[in-house]
C-alpha cells in the first residue's frame, strides 16, 4: 500500500536493489539512484563467446534462502544452476603453482598447501577457547583466533572475495557467516561441530550455486522489475533534512 510519499535508494548494487524490491512489494512510491550505467555494484560478469567470467562474487550457496526468495522476486529462480560435482575439488593458485583445497581434517594431513606447523595449529581448533568479548568480529578475526594466521590468508581472503567480492578484515562474521558464530557457542568449536552435525545429517547437501548466464542475472532481474523507477548515470551529490518533512537531494546527472 502505498503512503504517498517517494522513498530514493540510493545505490543499485544488490542491497540497494533488495531494499528497493522489497519496498516495491509494500507498495511504497520508490526510486533508485545510481551514478554509474551498471547495475549490480560488485557483482559483473563478463560474456565472450560461449564463455562467463566473474569480475566480482562468482557464486553462492544453497543455503542462502535470502537469495532464493530474491531470485523468484526477480523472476529468475528458474535461472539458477547447481556447481558440477567435479567443482568439489577445488584448486588456488599458491606458491606459483594450483594446488587442491583439502576438505576435511584428513584431506589436510596429506595437502601441500600448508606447512606441519601450520597444520598443527589448524588442528588445534578445537582447543582454542570461546570468544567472549560481544563487540563486532571481521571474518578474518574469526579464522584467525580459530585457525591461525596461514588459512586466514591463504583460503579465507579468497573465499571472502568469491562470495562477497569484499575484504575478510572488513566483513563481519555474524553478518556473513552466523552458522559459524552459532555453532562455536553450541559446541565451543568448528572441528567439533562439524564432527557431531556429520552423524546427524540428513536433507540435500549444501552445494555452490550461480545463474545459466551469469551471476548477473539477478541485480538485471531485478532492474527490471523497476523499470523506469531506476535512474542510471544520476550521482547524489548531496543529501539533507528538509524542515518541512523528509530529505531534500541534491543530484547531478
Amino acid at each position: 500500500m502505498t503512503h504517498g510519499r517517494l522513498v530514493c535508494v540510493v545505490g543499485a548494487g544488490i542491497s540497494g536493489l533488495a531494499a528497493a524490491q522489497e519496498l516495491l512489494d509494500r507498495g511504497e512510491n520508490v526510486i533508485v539512484l545510481e551514478s554509474s550505467n551498471h547495475v549490480g555494484g560488485a557483482i559483473k560478469t563478463t560474456r565472450v563467446d560461449d564463455l562467463i567470467f566473474e569480475n566480482g562474487p562468482n557464486s553462492f550457496p544453497s543455503s542462502a534462502t535470502e537469495i532464493m526468495e530474491l531470485a523468484k522476486k526477480a523472476g529468475v529462480a528458474d535461472r539458477i544452476i547447481s556447481a558440477d560435482p567435479c567443482s568439489e575439488n577445488r584448486l588456488i593458485y599458491h606458491e606459483q603453482r594450483l594446488k587442491r583445497v583439502p576438505t576435511g581434517p584428513k584431506d589436510l594431513l596429506k595437502s601441500d598447501l600448508f606447512t606441519f606447523w601450520q597444520k598443527l595449529r589448524i588442528l588445534w581448533e578445537p582447543f582454542v577457547a570461546q570468544r567472549t568479548k560481544t563487540d563486532p568480529e571481521s571474518v578474518a578475526e574469526f579464522f584467525f583466533r580459530r585457525f591461525g594466521a596461514a588459512p586466514t590468508q591463504t583460503l579465507v581472503d579468497a573465499f571472502v572475495s568469491g562470495i562477497y567480492a569484499g575484504d575478510a578484515r572488513q566483513v563481519g562474521i555474524q553478518a556473513t557467516f552466523p552458522k559459524l558464530v552459532e555453532m562455536e557457542k553450541e559446541y565451543g568449536s568448528i572441528f567439533k561441530a562439524m564432527k557431531a552435525k556429520s552423524k546427524n545429517r540428513s536433507g540435500a547437501k549444501m552445494t555452490i550455486q550461480s545463474f545459466r548466464s551469469g551471476l548477473d542475472e539477478l541485480p538485471l532481474g531485478i532492474a527490471k522489475n523497476l523499470g523506469d523507477r531506476l535512474r542510471l548515470g544520476v550521482k547524489v551529490k548531496k543529501l539533507k533534512q528538509n524542515p518541512k518533512g523528509g530529505f531534500i537531494l541534491n543530484v547531478e546527472g
